[in-house]
């Protein structure tokens, strides 16, 4: 062969490997490094004088398929510009629980110090896996509590997303009704609507809320029939309330339909750059900046995360572009003010369900065996910790209130037993 085709050879097999890179590994797996570069080793020093560190993500789909798991992504993205010593591998082959504790193990075998899981089904595997790596920071995202001495919670105020999202939504709409798809009436999609009917209340007394679920995380299809029956019912503003990969289905009819749609997680105008009008966006960037102090510092904590508008990990999509014209300027400040009000706690909420359910259950299982009767209440692990962003307050799990059943017991009685004990999927 001749030194040209040579050269051709091996510039085709540098080109190849750089898309194979670019579009992750073999294994399910995608890598990404700071702007100190090159993918370190967990434990080591770099250029900038900062103890490189990596993180170990679960996700729950790819990023460009789910608004949830494009905000991981775009956290992590975030942050790793922040801090060059930082890098991270996203794995998306680990979403059963059967599938994800042999690859957390070989991640922490091969140096990465932070492990995420992005998803609730992961939550007993989370626990299990933390108690066995007591000295690796880790977060699970759901409603369960942080589990001393390493593995912290991860959520967010979805009655804050529900509220924010149909009080536009309804200020937009010109018949008074809102669509909303959901995919599975789950304790997360219950603390939605909740909020969104709060919101809608409060922008258009008068205003309805018509629903509908398609039983599915995925069906982009479904998503579209759900979403057209709501049109052809009068509801002339949407929301796709999942956050999961349906939505992509819900997101591409609004295009098509020229209709007002919402959703939460990322920013949804690379999915629908014309009719994506609102996202509650999630910035968890200040969740992972935290593990990764407790990394160099060697000091776990088991800590309550919650993303909210007050510590802005809860953030609006901005009012800009082809987006932002559909919605009016004075609308645009009245939304403001909203947010502002959720922000500084002037627009009360309710206590969340979903979370008292939750913790309420999981006391009264660890109870269950002894011989005294089961807590009424519901408290922190002992060693948690509960933080705001902005470190305001901290408070033990001594001086953590409790509560009894009484708020909790007719919705966790309402709740099919798969949402109480083995969520489907999410948070």
């Amino acid at each position: 062969m001749s030194k040209s085709k040579w050269m051709m050879v091996v510039v085709l097999l540098v080109v190849v490997a750089a898309v194979t890179a670019g579009c992750g590994g073999s294994d399910g797996s995608s890598t990404g490094t700071g702007a100190g570069g090159g993918t370190a080793t967990a434990d080591t020093s770099t250029a900038s004088g900062k103890e490189a560190v990596k993180l170990g993500v679960i996700m729950e789909a790819r990023p460009e398929v789910e608004p949830w798991s494009a905000a991981w992504h775009d956290s992590l993205e975030k942050l790793s510009q922040q801090d060059g010593a930082i890098s991270y591998k996203e794995a998306y082959n680990g979403y059963q629980p059967t599938q994800a504790q042999p690859l957390v193990q070989q991640l922490i075998g091969q140096g990465y110090g932070v492990i995420v899981y992005s998803t609730f089904t992961l939550n007993d595997i989370a626990r299990s896996l933390s108690k066995a790596n007591p000295d690796v920071p880790a977060v699970v995202t759901s409603f369960d509590h942080p589990q001393p001495p390493n593995l912290s919670i991860g959520t967010t105020s979805y009655l804050q997303i529900g509220y924010s999202t149909c009080w536009l939504l309804m200020k937009l709409s010109q018949s008074g009704k809102i669509g909303y798809v959901g995919s599975q009436p789950v304790p997360f999609d219950q603390e939605i609507i909740r909020g969104c009917a709060l919101g809608a209340k409060a922008a258009n007394p008068s205003g309805k809320i018509l629903k509908a679920y398609t039983n599915s995380f995925t069906d982009l299809q479904k998503n579209q029939q759900q979403m057209q029956s709501l049109l052809d019912q009068g509801a002339d503003t949407i929301y796709l309330s999942s956050g999961t990969e349906d939505v992509l289905g819900g997101l591409k009819l609004c295009e098509q339909k020229k209709v007002d749609c919402a959703s939460w997680g990322s920013d949804i105008r690379r999915w629908a750059p014309n009719y994506g009008t609102f996202s509650a966006v999630l910035d968890w960037s200040p969740l992972l900046a935290k593990l990764v102090e407790q990394r160099r510092t060697k000091q776990p904590e088991a800590i309550q995360f919650d993303a909210t508008y007050k510590n802005k990990m809860l953030v609006p999509q901005p009012f800009d572009g082809a987006t932002g014209k559909r919605v009016p300027q004075n609308v645009q400040e009245e939304f403001n003010k909203m947010i502002a009000g959720l922000a500084d706690g002037s627009i009360e909420l309710p206590p969340s369900k979903a979370t008292l359910v939750a913790r309420d259950t999981r006391d009264r299982a660890a109870h269950s065996s002894s011989a005294g009767p089961a807590a009424p209440g519901l408290s922190l692990a002992a060693g948690a910790v509960l933080v705001d962003m902005e470190g305001s307050s901290r408070r033990s799990a001594e001086s953590w209130p409790r509560t009894t059943c009484r708020l909790t017991c007719a919705a966790a009685r309402s709740m099919p037993s798969w949402a109480r004990t083995a969520p489907a999927r999410r948070r």
